[in-house]
This record gives C-alpha cells, sequence and structure tokens, in this order.
C-alpha cells in the first residue's frame, strides 16, 4: 500500500507547557506531549516562505528550543534516506528496524522503481 508517511517530519512538545511556535509554518500551538507532523524537514517548514533574516531568526528560535535543557521539543522523525542502487537499477529508502539499518522500497511505490520503465 503506498503511502507518504516517508516524507514527513513529526515533533513533539516535550517542554511541561503549551508551546506557541510561531515560527513553523503560519504558527502551530502544541500542548504538553502533542505531536505535530508536516511534510518535508524541520528546517523547510521553518523557512519556508520567509525573506532571508525572517528564516534566520525562525532557525535561531528552533535552535533555542532544540538545545535548552530540559529539551522543549523533539524530533520525532524526518524524511527518509533515499538511496539509488545503480547496479541494480532500484531506489531504495533507509530504515530501522530493531536497531538495524536496512535497505526498503519507498513507501509511497507501490511499485519498485526502474531508470528502465
Amino acid at each position: 500500500m503506498s503511502s507518504t508517511a516517508s516524507l514527513k517530519s513529526k515533533i513533539v512538545n516535550v517542554s511541561g507547557d503549551t508551546l506557541n511556535l510561531s515560527f513553523i509554518g503560519n504558527g502551530v500551538e502544541l500542548a504538553d506531549g502533542a505531536e505535530y507532523e508536516f511534510i518535508g524537514t524541520l528546517t523547510e517548514a521553518v523557512t519556508r516562505g520567509k525573506n532571508t533574516s525572517r528564516a534566520a531568526r525562525a532557525l535561531e528560535a528552533l535552535e533555542a528550543l532544540l538545545l535548552q535543557s530540559p529539551a522543549m521539543i523533539e524530533v520525532v522523525s524526518s524524511p527518509a534516506v533515499l538511496v539509488y542502487d545503480a547496479t541494480d537499477d532500484v531506489t531504495k529508502q533507509i530504515s530501522l528496524d530493531n536497531g538495524a539499518l536496512i535497505a526498503i522500497s519507498p513507501s509511497w511505490l507501490s511499485t519498485r522503481y526502474s531508470s528502465s520503465l
């Protein structure tokens, strides 16, 4: 079954309080323990649609939240890493299964990719 889950990122509020993340998109309010999922990487979500100076300030705000002790937010997941095997002519995504890194077919493909198709 095809899915776009591997194209998304997810963060969770671990601050113990509600957070207003005004620098993500048009702003996101997250209750403690709440998750927020979006397409793309976290840095893309923070900088999307902003000019250079606003994007820089937004990245600084994100960095401050991630580096605080204790942390305010945690990154649960980010988009999958894709790799192409020229010998087998196939694209795979890296996945973690029971502590082991494995190569699997991309989740959004219902059939395997081949450059000859």
